[in-house]
C-alpha cells in the first residue's frame, strides 16, 4: 500500500524584517496608533479641557454661588401684587378714549374729560381735602412730585420734492424726529411768540424715551397741570387756544408719578401720542414698577446680607480665574468654558455696579407731598430696567456653567462630544435656514407692508414669520390683503420650511 505523508503543519516563523507581511502589520499598527490618538474624549482634549478636573468642592461652591445669585435677582423683581397694581393703573388711564385718539383736539379732550376725572378730586371737595387726600388716587396709590404736559418738536425744512407748479404754495415741510432737528426755539400765539419755552433735563445721561417711531428725549416744552381739576381745564382750554400742538410736533406726553406704601412700590407713568409726519397720532403708554427702597424690612436685610456673600464669592471666582490665566497663560483661551467664564464674571460686575449707582441715587429721593416739583425717578427706572435685561443673561450663563462642572461625568462627556461633531451641521443649516427665511421675510413685506400691522416693518415681518413657524398666524387677513400673493407666499413658506427644511435637518 502506499504510504501517503500527512503534511505537518509549519511553525509561524516570523518573516524577515522589510517583507510584505512585516509592512503589512507595522502600517496596520501605526494607523491604529493614530486612530487611538485621534479618539480622545472631549473633556481631556487640550483645546477643550486646560483646566484641571472639577473636584467635588469645587461643585458645591459653585452651587451656593448659583443660588445665592438667584435670591438676589428674584427679591429685586416685582411681586405679584405690583403686577396687579400696575394692570389696575392700565385699566384706568388707557381707556378707549386714549386709544381713539387721532388728532389734537381729541388729545385735549381726553385731557379735559377722561383724564382729570380720574386723576384730580371732586371740585366740590377739594378745598376741604387734606394734602394726602388731594393726592389719592386709585386705591390708595399717592401722587408724589407734579403732573405735567410735554412736547417734543422739530424745526421746519425746505422741502426737497415739489410737484411741478406746487412751487409757489409750498414752501417749508416738516420732516419726521431727529435728534439733530430737534427745536428749542421758543413759540407761541400772535403776539406772545415767546410765551412757551425750551426745558433742559437731565442732560446726555437722561434716559430716552422709545415710541412706535423713534426715541425721544427728556427735555422738551413742559406745561405742569394741577390737582384742582377747574385749573387743569383752563390750562388746557388755554394750550388749545394758543395751538401748542403744531404741525412742528412730533410727540405729546402725560407723565407723572405714584407710589403706593402697601407694596413698597414707585410707579412711574407716561401717556405718549407720536405724530408722524404723515399726520395723525398714535398712542402709546408705559408704565414701570420700581422698588427705590430696598432694605426697610426685616427681610430685605437678609436678601442684603445675601447679596454681600454674593459679592464676597464673586470675588473669589475673579480671582481663580485670574490665577487660572496666569499659569496658563496662551492656552487659557483655548477652552470655551473659560471665555464663557470671563463673558458671564463681567456682566455680573455691571449687575452689582448699578445695583450700587441706584442705591446712591435712591439715598437722595425725599417725597414731599407738598411740592410740586417733578420727581425724577426715569433714571433709576431705566437703570434697573437695564440691570433687569442683564440679569436675565446672567441667569442663562451662570446655569449653563453647571455643565462645566458636570463635564467629567462620562454621559455627559458623550453629549458634549455629539455636540462638538455637530457644530459644523448645525452651522451650515443655520446658514441655509437664514437665506430661506430672509427671502421670505422680504417678500411678505414687500407684499403687505402697506396692507397689514404684522409686515409693517422689516424686523415686525420677521417676528411675524416666526409665530407662524409656531402656529400663531391670521391666514383670513392675509388673504384679503392678497388673494393672490396671500396664499401663494403663505403655502411657499409652509411647505419650504415645514415639509423641507425641518425635515431635512431632522
Amino acid at each position: 500500500m502506499d504510504k501517503r505523508v500527512e503534511p505537518k503543519l509549519l511553525a509561524a516563523v516570523p518573516a524577515p524584517e522589510g517583507s510584505p507581511d512585516k509592512k503589512g502589520k507595522d502600517k496596520s499598527e501605526k494607523s491604529s496608533k493614530k486612530e487611538s490618538k485621534k479618539e480622545v474624549p472631549f473633556s481631556e482634549d487640550i483645546a477643550e479641557e486646560v483646566k484641571p478636573k472639577h473636584k467635588r468642592g469645587e461643585l458645591l461652591i459653585f452651587i451656593v454661588f448659583t443660588l445665592l445669585y438667584t435670591l438676589a435677582v428674584l427679591f429685586g423683581r416685582p411681586t405679584e401684587e405690583t403686577y396687579y397694581l400696575r394692570q389696575n393703573i392700565i385699566s384706568q388711564l388707557v381707556s378707549v378714549q386714549w386709544k381713539n385718539i387721532v388728532e389734537a383736539d381729541q388729545f385735549y379732550d381726553y385731557i379735559r374729560t377722561d383724564f382729570v376725572e380720574k386723576i384730580t378730586p371732586d371740585p366740590s371737595e377739594y378745598a376741604s381735602m387734606s394734602i394726602e387726600s388731594r393726592r389719592t388716587i386709585m386705591g390708595y396709590n399717592l401722587i408724589v412730585g407734579a403732573i405735567q404736559v410735554r412736547q417734543v418738536r422739530i424745526d421746519s425744512e425746505a422741502c426737497d420734492a415739489i410737484p411741478p407748479g406746487m412751487e409757489t404754495v409750498l414752501s417749508r415741510c416738516y420732516g419726521s424726529y431727529s435728534a439733530s432737528g430737534q427745536s428749542q426755539n421758543s413759540f407761541g400765539p400772535p403776539g406772545e411768540e415767546g410765551k412757551y419755552t425750551f426745558s433742559e433735563r437731565g442732560g446726555a445721561l437722561r434716559p430716552l424715551t422709545r415710541g412706535e417711531l423713534g426715541s425721544y428725549p427728556a427735555s422738551g416744552y413742559i406745561e405742569p397741570l394741577s390737582l384742582n381739576r377747574t385749573r387743569t381745564i383752563e390750562l388746557v382750554d388755554q394750550l388749545q387756544a394758543d395751538g401748542w400742538i403744531s404741525d412742528k410736533t412730533r410727540a405729546i406726553f402725560i407723565e407723572f408719578s405714584l407710589y403706593n406704601p402697601n407694596v413698597n412700590q414707585f410707579l412711574t407713568v407716561r401717556l405718549l401720542g407720536e405724530i408722524p409726519q404723515s399726520g395723525g397720532i398714535i398712542t402709546s403708554f408705559a408704565v414701570n414698577s420700581i422698588r427705590v427702597f430696598r432694605y426697610l424690612s426685616t427681610i430685605s436685610i437678609g436678601i442684603a446680607v445675601v447679596e454681600l456673600l454674593f459679592v464676597a464669592m464673586l470675588i473669589y471666582f475673579m480671582v481663580s480665574e485670574i490665577i487660572a490665566f496666569a499659569r496658563l497663560r496662551k492656552q487659557y483661551f483655548k477652552s470655551r468654558w473659560n471665555i464663557l467664564d470671563w463673558i458671564n464674571l463681567l456682566l455680573l460686575w455691571v449687575t452689582v455696579i448699578i445695583r450700587i449707582v441706584v442705591l446712591v441715587t435712591s439715598m437722595e429721593i425725599t417725597i414731599d407731598l407738598t411740592s410740586e416739583e417733578t420727581l425724577d425717578l426715569e433714571r433709576i427706572s431705566s437703570l434697573m430696567d437695564f440691570e433687569a435685561q442683564i440679569a436675565s443673561l446672567n441667569i442663562f450663563f451662570i446655569y449653563f456653567r453647571l455643565f462645566e462642572y458636570i463635564a467629567d461625568v462620562p454621559r455627559m462627556d458623550q453629549l458634549f462630544r455629539t455636540l462638538a461633531r455637530a457644530g459644523i451641521d448645525l452651522a451650515l443649516f443655520f446658514i441655509v435656514f437664514t437665506i430661506v427665511f430672509l427671502a421670505f421675510a422680504l417678500s411678505f413685506y414687500t407684499s403687505f407692508s402697506l396692507y397689514l400691522a404684522e409686515f409693517r416693518t422689516i424686523p415686525q415681518t420677521i417676528f411675524t414669520l416666526f409665530r407662524v413657524l409656531l402656529g400663531d398666524f391670521d391666514f383670513e387677513n392675509m388673504y384679503k390683503a392678497n388673494k393672490i400673493l396671500g396664499p401663494l407666499l403663505f403655502f411657499l413658506y409652509v411647505v419650504v420650511m415645514f415639509f423641507m427644511l425641518f425635515n431635512m435637518f431632522l
